[in-house]
């Protein structure tokens, strides 16, 4: 959920940086023998990387979708076992494809017309009737302003007015969880599909743009989380498996205020895909981009002040001890300085296989980190810098699989 979009200063004191510090807490420190797989963690990256681009970005129909994760699974012999996961992925994208579909035939929506972003054909945008009784059948209400509705792969769009956009806030969300102002973008819990809402800014056009990529990210994350869910569910049903158990049982280790962060954490950092996606064409931001990482960095930490709008909602949600905010603030903010440390890592790697689009870098970093809690992000940067740096000097390479 988006709140705001320009960089703000951090409004609460910093907590004190260690060098090297892995976890906030000694008794969380994980054991000695606890190690990764640098190698496997960036292809298993890789996978999830092309994937996300044949689903959620290229064009591709529905059902090539299992034969594309096949064909892409074969090029990684040592993933075999990660197999089932992209599998339970495949068919969680499908269901929630296939209900879109199915609302949209039963709502008898039509295309407005070629889709007004060009570049985004994979969006169909309903005519203003057909958006408007989407509208009215999903949330059982008549929208009381202009309705722009648009159909995705694995979600629904609605740009509103205020006044629809907070009625929606209102009725969708939790009383717990409700807070006064209404954000920019949110997804409604509890759809029969995945529906994005974003409050019309007709002043700044951008933050629509940033709210919708920063909402389908939460989509992408959830999609993810649920083959996950399935995943594990079968392995413990079925057995075998102990090794991909292990990892998908690592990505969300730690505590679920900490899970919560992580998956904001990574739909914030979708500004930094969308501006690298513009860098080659404007010339005054590609000459101050390291300056605009910072800046951004500076916004997302901003999920840890105790004042702020994601603190707030987490602790309505979650209720923190004294310590676990703690741990929380310190580990959110050192989770952000070590997505900028691989960002700019991966950024300036030019050679090997590692060699990215600009704007796919974004993309590859997060996918690696979505494999760790939050408190393994520092530890994680630096065992991949590591790697990267000793085969960037044309030195002895660093083991694969060293401790994390």
């Amino acid at each position: 959920m988006l709140e705001s979009f320009s960089p703000k200063q951090r409004s609460f004191e910093e907590p004190k940086r260690e060098k090297h510090v892995i976890e906030a807490f000694p008794e969380n420190e994980p054991s000695s023998d606890t190690a990764i797989d640098t190698l496997q963690v960036e292809e298993i990256a890789r996978v999830r990387g092309e994937l996300t681009m044949k689903l959620f970005v290229d064009n591709a129909p529905a059902d090539k979708w299992q034969q594309i994760s096949d064909d892409l699974l074969s090029q990684y012999p040592r993933l075999g076992d990660y197999e089932s996961f992209v599998h339970n992925i495949i068919g969680e994208a499908l269901k929630r494809h296939d209900a879109i579909e199915r609302l949209w035939e039963e709502a008898g929506a039509s295309a407005s017309g070629p889709p007004h972003r060009p570049e985004n054909a994979r969006l169909i945008e309903a005519d203003s009737k057909s958006a408007k009784l989407l509208f009215q059948r999903i949330f059982d209400s008549e929208a009381r302003g202009r309705v722009e509705a648009t159909k995705g792969k694995f979600s629904l769009t609605f740009v509103v007015d205020e006044v629809d956009a907070r009625n929606v806030y209102l009725k969708g969300m939790a009383s717990g969880q409700l807070l006064e102002e209404t954000p920019l973008g949110f997804s409604v819990p509890g759809a029969e599909i995945p529906v994005l809402v974003i409050n019309r800014n007709e002043r700044e056009p951008q933050a629509e743009l940033v709210a919708t990529a920063h909402e389908a990210q939460h989509i992408q994350h959830s999609i993810v989380r649920e083959g996950r869910y399935r995943t594990l569910q079968q392995i413990e049903a079925e057995g075998g498996g102990a090794a991909l158990e292990k990892a998908l049982k690592r990505e969300q280790d730690g505590l679920p205020i900490e899970e919560l962060a992580k998956d904001e954490l990574l739909a914030q950092f979708t500004y930094l895909q969308l501006l690298e996606a513009s860098r080659s064409t404007n010339a005054e931001l590609d000459r101050r981009f390291d300056e605009v990482v910072s800046e951004i960095a500076e916004r997302a930490a901003t999920i840890a002040d105790p004042n702020g709008y994601y603190f707030r909602k987490f602790q309505k949600i979650f209720s923190p001890t004294t310590q676990e905010q703690e741990r929380f603030q310190q580990n959110v903010v050192r989770a952000v300085d070590a997505y900028i440390q691989l960002w700019k890592l991966y950024a300036q790697n030019k050679s090997g296989k590692d060699s990215l689009p600009q704007n796919n870098v974004f993309i590859k970093v997060s996918n690696i980190l979505d494999q760790f809690p939050l408190y393994k992000w520092p530890a994680v940067a630096r065992i991949c810098e590591v790697r990267h740096r000793a085969g960037n000097l044309g030195s002895k390479p660093a083991p694969r699989t060293q401790p994390l």
